[in-house]
């Protein structure tokens, strides 16, 4: 249906579009061959609105900054191993240098075509891929791109991101669905006096202590024997993996020693696990307005599943958990867990999400922050730094919620939406083309 092109929208249009062309003029670094053209075009995508919009960029250059804010040059992608690489295979860079110094003259000489170039350019990329695949591991790529010299161009971050909340609030909570971590996200790090809070695990480490103090002792001799490796600055997830498989199974032959589920249920009546402030309100809201709360913990879902029960008196119909679950004998007995195991490193939450361009991600970071912030602003679209409270992602709800970053049709554009498939969890509702916000933390 077309959109009702009336003399007020005329205005409002007309006075955008010359806002907008007068910016570009004024700027010296902004050269337009066809003044016309561009101002036809603006019009038209001006009054089309974001439906049917999409943005198609390159990245090396473009999204990425040509050089930084002292004029050196950045790398492209390619320079993760002609440049990156140096210091671990100093004699694989080599060759790729001496085949960019080669090839490189071909691809910007002024007097061939591009068709000419192109035979080139293929043989460049298959001599360079020779090189490439002599042994390099995901993860050492990893850590060459951790340490690159890859920048955002500035805003870029701020551009994709504001994209990302206006076409969220665009579609409404229709499609929606929130996956979150419980432990230290949902449920405090910290209380009002400063004091920490207990993750599910410590219900057995911790809470069990004056039941079972032989059994707290062992649980809590492995945490501080694994603890170390989980949270170890230099060693990459897939290192750290069979450690807390490791750290798990042991701990899982402890608890299964007797713990009854009525015992279990008392333990969680009287530990340390509380919401963030608003965390109550935030599960009600998503509630109230049929949003799927996606619960993916490393943590333990049965005692997940009896907090619920003993803090909102039932577990919300939209509250769906996927964690470790404990099974019982039939006389209520801990017998083992489940399988898969679901560990720190397992979680991938992104759980029956196809568009990742509409996933707004969220991590609490609750300490290190001086070490750990690098790497969560790598993860994470916004970080919150030591807050207890739920309070951004209510604001961010209540936004989608009421649509108020809706507007007449304007200049800003948003990002297009190319869907790929991902794996699912055995439990996990498979929603088309959903938004996302996925909230996750620190142990």
């Amino acid at each position: 249906m077309a959109f009702p092109f009336t003399d007020t929208l005329k205005a409002i249009l007309w006075r955008a579009l010359r806002s907008t062309m007068e910016y570009l003029l004024k700027n010296p670094k902004i050269h337009i061959r066809d003044k016309v053209s561009v101002a036809q075009k603006l019009t038209k995508m001006s009054h089309d609105g974001k439906n049917g919009l999409m943005v198609i960029s390159d990245f090396d250059y473009t999204l990425s900054r040509f050089n930084d804010e002292e004029g050196n040059k950045c790398w492209s992608t390619h320079g993760i191993f002609d440049t990156g690489a140096r210091k671990n295979y100093p004699e694989l860079c080599e060759e790729l240098s001496e085949l960019k110094d080669k090839y490189i003259k071909i691809e910007f000489c002024p007097t061939l075509t591009d068709a000419e170039k192109t035979p080139y350019m293929v043989r460049w990329w298959s001599e360079s891929e020779k090189i490439v695949a002599k042994g390099f591991t995901y993860e050492l790529i990893e850590s060459f791109v951790k340490d690159c010299k890859i920048e955002f161009r500035t805003g870029g971050e701020d551009f994709i991101e504001t994209q990302k909340l206006t076409k969220m609030s665009h579609d409404g909570k229709n499609g929606l669905m929130v996956i979150s971590d419980f432990d230290y996200t949902l449920s405090r790090f910290s209380d009002e006096e400063g004091n920490k809070c207990w993750s599910t695990h410590g219900i057995f480490d911790i809470g069990a202590r004056k039941n079972y103090p032989e059994f707290c002792a062992e649980l809590s001799e492995l945490k501080d024997k694994y603890i170390k490796i989980e949270f170890c600055p230099t060693l990459t997830d897939a290192e750290k993996t069979p450690y807390m498989v490791r750290w798990w199974s042991e701990c899982e032959k402890i608890v299964a020693k007797g713990f009854t589920y009525e015992l279990i249920e008392s333990f969680v009546k009287d530990c340390k696990i509380e919401f963030r402030t608003g965390g109550e309100d935030f599960i009600e809201s998503l509630n109230t307005h049929n949003v799927p709360l996606i619960i993916f913990s490393a943590g333990i879902g049965n005692i997940i599943e009896i907090f619920l029960k003993q803090t909102l008196k039932e577990v919300p119909n939209n509250v769906h958990i996927i964690s470790n679950m404990m099974t019982f004998d039939e006389k209520n007995v801990v017998t083992a867990f489940e399988e898969p195991l679901i560990h720190t490193f397992y979680i991938h939450m992104d759980v029956g999400v196809v568009d990742e361009s509409t996933v707004l991600k969220i991590g609490f970071l609750n300490f290190n922050e001086e070490t750990l912030l690098p790497k969560y602003s790598e993860s994470y679209d916004i970080v919150l730094i030591d807050d207890q409270t739920f309070s951004v992602p209510q604001y961010i709800l209540n936004i989608i919620e009421n649509q108020t970053l809706i507007s007449l049709p304007h200049m800003t554009p948003l990002s297009g939406m190319i869907s790929d498939d991902c794996h699912l969890s055995v439990d996990s509702p498979t929603i088309d083309k959903p938004s996302a916000v996925k909230t996750q933390a620190n142990a």
